[in-house]
């Protein structure tokens, strides 16, 4: 069995940015709703995303983890803080994810708009009964 193999095709890090930009794209419900979504935080996606990439062709799967690492580092990159994405506040993640989805670079926009489909179809799948806002 290979390394790749044991670990899975996300990397613990990878996965971290996954959860927080799940989070980001579906906050939960309000908590005086009985019948509210735990949100995309809630939600273990990462398994479903890889389930997901485990058929995709190699660059796809790259182009995937290249995003991935350049969501977390990017608010360092711009020199706006010392702490990554996974540590931003929900508004701020998602101020990033529509500075990617909207930018000059169309690699760099198709990446970002395929990651955000793969997080709420998994997000969907995970949680079928509720209603998901960003779905």
């Amino acid at each position: 069995m290979t390394r790749r193999a044991e670990r899975g095709l996300l990397s613990p890090e990878r996965a971290r940015t996954l959860y927080a930009l799940a989070d980001a794209l579906l906050p939960p419900g309000p908590p005086d709703d009985p019948g509210g979504s735990p949100g995309g935080g809630g939600i273990d996606v990462a398994p479903l995303v890889e389930a997901r990439l485990a058929h995709a062709e190699r660059s796809r799967v790259w182009e995937i983890r290249l995003m991935l690492i350049l969501l977390e580092w990017w608010p360092r990159l711009a020199l706006r803080g010392r702490r990554g994405f996974s540590w931003l506040s929900r508004g701020e993640r998602l101020r990033v994810l529509e500075n990617f989805q909207h930018g000059a670079f169309r690699r760099c926009r198709r990446a970002t708009s395929e990651l955000r489909a793969l997080v709420l179809g998994a997000a969907n799948e995970a949680l079928g009964s509720y209603s998901l806002p960003g779905a």
